[in-house]
């Protein structure tokens, strides 16, 4: 008895909101069929590409050098002095580098 208050009262909704009047279970499944189709359709996303995992994400930090002087400084503070040189040499070793830099790096590399 309460299953077919309940059945009679989704036809009535969808009906008011569809304006199609179909009766018992075929109402049912059709009504059912409609709304899944329309949370498919809000839930819809665009797939995005892929990330390629090959890049590096030093881009997103800033200039390696600018971030390994910086790890560097950290390094310095937490008294980690042979990574810390490791990293100075590697600023250092960079032929493009700018002259501002180098003279940051080789003063870090003085304190160690």
């Amino acid at each position: 008895m309460e299953f077919q208050y309940i059945l009679d009262s989704l036809e009535i909704e969808f009906y008011l909101v569809t304006g199609i009047q179909l009766a018992n279970l075929l109402g049912l499944f059709v009504g059912l069929g409609l709304f899944c189709l329309l949370l498919f359709l809000i839930g819809y996303e665009k797939q995005t590409a892929p990330l390629n995992p090959d890049l590096s994400s030093l881009g997103d930090v800033g200039d390696p050098d600018d971030v390994k002087i910086n790890l560097s400084r950290s390094l310095l503070e937490m008294d980690q002095k042979a990574k810390a040189k490791e990293l100075l040499e590697q600023v250092l070793s960079n032929p493009n580098l700018l002259n501002e830099k180098k003279v940051i790096a080789e003063g870090l590399l003085k304190k160690v």
